[in-house]
């Protein structure tokens, strides 16, 4: 009876992010609460909620509206999940609720919550949360470049052609002093420049993906080899049906990771710490040698270009010391 009790006086809490307000809706209290999405907006919601027995709060990633109210519940001792909008979407559709506002979408995260329970996310660190503002600034500026060389290419006066030529030099400069900073954060941040080094050692991963794998995986260094190949959207996933068996397809993850042309023109099974040899089959399966070009060439900082011996991970990549990868396995943060 006391269980029972305990279960049902825990609270879960749906949060809808927007950039003026915050929507708050407290299960199975139905309290609701409308706040400022600003310093003392997030003062105020985190101490509503640290006079409930809370047990987590879900909120929907939003651009980056919703980072700094997930550091003050998190500095306040609140658990605090992210859920997937599409997944958000699926789960208030399942439950036949069609109409939409910050009100309903506050309240279905609350239900989700409470349903499906999904681990607590930590906010990054205040290094990692610059090197992903830098790492997205510098993805841009290479867009951007991409398309004035496309249209300085293509354009036929004079005076156009000069002028898209200054553009790139200015853009030229400003993705150099975007890559001195990055160099700069690695190298002053042990963590980075460890995680860094270990990832230069592993066959198929080139520096841009090291760049991107260090801003959008925290994750890396605690979990297991096919947990990362399902965050970075390279895991072989199953689509059999009867005596049907397709080919396994890699699909999912973080989208800037898949998106990374470094990534694309390396081979996914190398770039997979695993040696599980049908894993790496699947892979290859999916993504055949005739459709995979070589790597081609970057210009890229000293931090980028630090050579590192070439070590064959086990089941799972562990940051170990030794700065390289080990074969022991950990469950649960023990070692087996």
């Amino acid at each position: 009876m006391q269980v029972k009790a305990e279960a049902a006086s825990a609270i879960h809490v749906g949060i809808d992010v927007s950039k003026a307000h915050l929507d708050v809706h407290l299960h199975p209290l139905g309290e609701r609460l409308r706040v400022s999405n600003d310093a003392r907006g997030h003062i105020h919601l985190a101490k509503q909620l640290r006079q409930h027995s809370v047990a987590l709060v879900l909120m929907e990633p939003t651009a980056r509206y919703h980072c700094a109210v997930h550091r003050q519940l998190h500095d306040s001792g609140v658990p605090v999940a992210l859920a997937n909008p599409l997944r958000a979407l699926r789960f208030a559709q399942a439950c036949g609720t069609l109409a939409k506002t910050d009100a309903i979408d506050a309240a279905m995260l609350a239900h989700m919550a409470e349903r499906l329970e999904p681990d607590p996310v930590a906010p990054p660190t205040p290094a990692q949360a610059e090197l992903q503002e830098l790492t997205s600034a510098r993805r841009a500026a290479i867009d951007e470049r991409t398309a004035l060389t496309n249209q300085c290419a293509a354009a036929t006066g004079t005076f156009l052609r000069r002028e898209l030529a200054n553009r790139l030099r200015t853009l030229g400069r400003h993705i150099a002093r975007l890559d001195a900073r990055i160099e700069t954060m690695i190298r002053a941040d042990p963590e980075l420049d460890r995680k860094a080094r270990i990832l230069r050692s592993i066959p198929g991963v080139r520096p841009v993906v090291t760049l991107t794998m260090l801003a959008l995986l925290s994750e890396l260094g605690r979990v297991t080899a096919r947990q990362a190949a399902a965050l970075a959207g390279l895991a072989p996933f199953a689509h059999d049906s009867g005596t049907s068996q397709p080919k396994r397809r890699i699909h999912g993850g973080r989208a800037q990771l898949p998106a990374c042309s470094t990534w694309q023109r390396s081979s996914p099974a190398a770039a997979i710490p695993t040696s599980n040899a049908s894993t790496r089959a699947s892979l290859n399966a999916a993504n055949p040698p005739s459709s995979r070009s070589p790597p081609l060439p970057e210009r890229s900082s000293s931090w980028q270009t630090r050579s590192s011996p070439k070590t064959v991970c086990g089941p799972q990549m562990q940051l170990d010391r030794q700065d390289r990868c080990s074969t022991s396995l950990e469950t649960n943060g023990k070692r087996a």
